[in-house]
């Protein structure tokens, strides 16, 4: 969890919706030096892994995280969105587990037009 994240006050609440998302930052491959280069599949390979807290209206809190799995947003879900708060996530497996807990959880589909 990010330092000081007990002294903020939580996202979100009774009528407010906050979002989710994750995403990888980092350069490409191609455009590292070969040494540096990490030779594993596409997509967030090298790269680091960013999970982003969204209120619709509100604040956005972005929180370095070691790897996107449903277990390393819970502890800071818990810890800065009110259990009120109306939980958006797209459709991943993972981020479907973790509305659970919350006022409502709805879903985008980004597959559809």
């Amino acid at each position: 969890m990010a330092p000081y994240a007990h002294l903020l006050e939580a996202l979100g609440g009774e009528g407010k919706a906050v979002e989710i998302e994750e995403t990888f930052v980092g350069g490409l491959e191609k455009n590292k030096h070969a040494s540096k280069r990490k030779h594993v599949g596409t997509g967030g390979a090298g790269k680091e892994a960013v999970f982003s807290l969204v209120e619709r209206g509100g604040n956005v809190r972005s929180h370095h995280v070691p790897a996107v799995t449903a277990a390393t947003p819970r502890p800071i879900l818990k810890a800065q969105v009110h259990e009120a708060t109306f939980f958006m996530t797209d459709e991943g497996a993972i981020a479907m587990s973790l509305g659970w807990g919350f006022a409502k959880h709805g879903m985008v589909n980004h597959g559809i037009d």
